[in-house]
């Protein structure tokens, strides 16, 4: 079992690296590293304004739902498939070595990230909930034992389901319980009922071990893991596992290109209709688009936000590149009396509009960010600018059509 397990966590290793070469391409990374730049001079710039001597209501709060929402990330990948139920069914006794290795390997990563997120809060714990560093490592401390305790809730699953509101009840409102009277009252009041419930589930959970695993559960879940993942890399690059039908959207037909004659501009008509029907351009679209809306408003340095507009934009035209041969698989479309450049003027057409509008939305993230009317105006100009560079110049050089 533990060599399929290593052989399986192989393959799996090897298909993230193969669509994450797509992903985290360079423009991604240098996209990235801009946004993060700005999160993190925001929060420095944030702490600065926080004092020892001011008490702040909202502080707790915040941290409480941050903490909650930290301990959803990470999911057991236990790496099981349909045809497991089968062939790995005489085998279920050793499947619990197997089951061991996957959660080892899932509590490490899911740890690290819940140790990153609390070192990321220590500063706003200190100034702002005023907790001594002692009481922050006891918060610490208590987050661990809360994801270890997620992780015996799901290993309760798969021998002997609960029902499914009342699992999520106590991985959501026992930790907000827990976290009120650790800030509220005292830490480690709050360090002891987590340990409590952690205790108390892994004495059950060793006593259920026994019992046949629940196998459907088990490939559910999985199934719906990675479901999740090649979504997410299905709006970078076409994934096989995920198979994205188009979404009719008859409201917005009204805003598309109409169909005219003669027919020298029906790519407007179809890639017009292809953008907004097809998840893969709208998702990424809408995505990248309301992330540059949050940084442009949440970035207090303006050449910084005039930076990071510039660059979504440029990130928007590049995802949106392989539209243009959206129907190169469509037999009809070779045999129309259209020549690539007219596709082309359609296709630079649309991307001027696409980007238009996103401009407009970036200027208006703007006025919510406090810039002010000059500074909107020169935004303006620059975002025009491009505009016009990426449309007419960037997209006929990346295309190769003369």
């Amino acid at each position: 079992m533990v060599d399929l397990w290593q052989k399986r966590l192989k393959i799996y290793q090897k298909q993230l690296l193969k669509y994450g070469k797509y992903v985290f391409n360079d423009n991604f990374i240098l996209a990235l590293f801009f946004m993060l730049g700005a999160i993190a001079y925001t929060y420095s710039n944030f702490l600065k304004t926080l004092s020892l001597k001011e008490d702040y209501w909202w502080a707790k709060p915040v941290v409480l739902i941050i903490l909650v929402l930290l301990l959803r990330f990470i999911k057991v990948a236990t790496l099981v498939s349909k045809p497991d139920i089968v062939f790995l069914l005489p085998k279920e006794k050793q499947m619990k070595i197997y089951l061991k290795y996957a959660f080892r390997r899932s509590k490490q990563i899911a740890l690290v990230i819940q140790i990153i997120g609390i070192i990321i809060l220590t500063p706003f714990l200190i100034y702002g909930v005023h907790l001594s560093k002692v009481m922050v490592g006891i918060i610490g401390l208590t987050q661990v034992i809360f994801k270890l305790t997620d992780f015996k809730l799901i290993q309760n699953q798969y021998f002997q389901p609960w029902n499914k509101k009342y699992v999520e009840s106590i991985r959501i409102i026992f930790p907000v319980i827990v976290y009120l009277i650790a800030f509220y009252i005292n830490p480690i009041s709050g360090l002891i009922l987590s340990g409590c419930l952690y205790l108390g589930l892994n004495f059950y959970v060793k006593k259920i071990s026994d019992k046949p695993l629940n196998w459907t559960y088990l490939i559910d879940q999985e199934n719906n893991r990675q479901k999740r993942i090649y979504t997410f890399f299905n709006l970078f690059t076409d994934v096989p596992q995920i198979k994205s039908g188009a979404k009719r959207r008859k409201y917005l037909d009204k805003f598309l290109f109409k169909a005219k004659y003669p027919t020298r501009h029906i790519y407007q008509f179809l890639l017009s209709r292809a953008a907004v029907r097809n998840p893969e351009y709208s998702g990424i679209l809408i995505r990248l688009t309301l992330i540059a809306m949050v940084v442009i408003s949440a970035v207090d340095i303006y050449w910084l936000a005039v930076v990071m507009a510039v660059l979504f934009s440029y990130l928007i035209i590049f995802q949106l590149l392989p539209l243009f041969n959206h129907f190169e698989g469509n037999v009809y479309t070779h045999i129309y009396p259209v020549k690539k450049v007219y596709q082309l003027q359609d296709f630079q057409t649309l991307s001027m509009i696409i980007l238009t509008v996103c401009d407009v939305l970036f200027l208006i993230s703007g006025l919510i960010g406090k810039m002010t009317l000059q500074e909107i105006i020169i935004l303006m100009v620059v975002l025009g600018m491009e505009n016009i560079l990426l449309s007419r110049v960037y997209i006929k050089i990346k295309l190769k059509i003369t």
